[in-house]
């Protein structure tokens, strides 16, 4: 691991406070036995190289190495640097329908109409092309690594690594969609991965966390048949109703109220990968920073899913 870290001139590039010297010590105290350094390091990356959720010149080969200790077995507690590498490389928010792009761009226009030409097209900005830049470097120096998580996802011993594993792939995917750094049939060979091991791994958090993941990939052709097969085979509630949650999520997804309702079935303090007693369930967390209204408190209409599954959402409202 990290063999190939001190072959990098460092001190030629930059984080958001100065030159990067001390990065490969950072890096490595990530994998250090004391609970405490490793949350040094991780407090000083984020606070170096994502300052205010920007990246920076170093980040595109700084992340590859932070992939391989995320990737790492050996490596104690993981989850933090996953949850870290899951904001600087996924996105902020759910996936829209076309009909839930075109109303909330409708709302930035009247809420920040100072954004807007007179054609409604959002004014260019110098340094969001700057940043912007900067974030799909990032992202293209990650994609090279993605094989890293895929043999995470397929192997590794702790269930709960496995469940973030596929949550930053899939982020790590949605972004490289269409861009020069990824090969056209990059998302379908991804669709189709997601797709097997929602059935066949052995922890259900993790499965629930692949049928998700499709979700996150709506604008792969090939996803809202995967979901659908997902679905129609899950025998497991929460990975079907998972399934449910993303097909809500493809072109032709329902009202939003009917993907709260779909959730239900999944935001559940039981469903966490099994090895992860003392951290919150992956799939609550990713619903709920982003903000998905999953409190309201009027009864959305069921969803026209099976019967057994109809009956399991009623179920679960009783106790709301």
């Amino acid at each position: 691991m990290l063999e190939k870290i001190d072959k990098v001139n460092w001190a030629e590039l930059k984080h958001a406070y100065g030159t990067c010297e001390n990065i490969p010590n950072v890096v490595r105290r990530l994998s250090h036995p004391d609970r405490a350094v490793r949350q040094g390091a991780l407090s000083y990356i984020s606070e170096n190289l994502f300052h205010q959720g920007t990246h920076y010149e170093v980040n595109e080969v700084a992340l590859p190495f932070l992939l391989e200790v995320a990737a790492a077995p050996q490596a104690p507690d993981r989850i933090p640097l996953y949850r870290l590498l899951q904001a600087m490389l996924g996105s902020e928010a759910i996936p829209k329908s076309p009909r839930q792009r075109k109303e909330y761009s409708a709302y930035l226009r009247r809420a920040y109409s100072w954004m807007f030409d007179r054609r409604g097209r959002k004014k260019k900005d110098s340094d969001d092309a700057h940043w912007g830049a900067l974030f799909e470097k990032s992202s293209a120096a990650a994609w090279k690594r993605h094989q890293l998580l895929r043999e995470v996802i397929r192997s590794d011993q702790a269930a709960s690594v496995r469940a973030e594993a596929v949550r930053l792939l899939a982020e790590m995917a949605r972004s490289s969609l269409g861009r020069p750094w990824a090969k056209p049939e990059d998302a379908a060979k991804l669709v189709t991965f997601f797709r097997r091991q929602a059935g066949a791994d052995s922890d259900i958090a993790v499965r629930a966390s692949c049928a998700l993941a499709l979700g996150l990939l709506r604008d792969e052709p090939t996803a809202a048949a995967a979901v659908a097969a997902v679905f129609a085979k899950a025998k497991d509630i929460a990975v079907r109703t998972a399934a449910a949650a993303a097909w809500s999520l493809m072109p032709s997804a329902v009202p939003a109220e009917a993907s709260r309702l779909l959730l239900e079935g999944i935001l559940d303090e039981v469903l966490r990968p099994a090895d992860a007693e003392e951290i919150p369930s992956p799939l609550a967390y990713r619903y709920a920073e982003l903000g998905l209204p999953l409190g309201g408190q009027s009864r959305p209409p069921l969803p026209p899913f099976s019967t057994s599954h109809r009956k399991f959402t009623q179920l679960r409202l009783e106790y709301l």
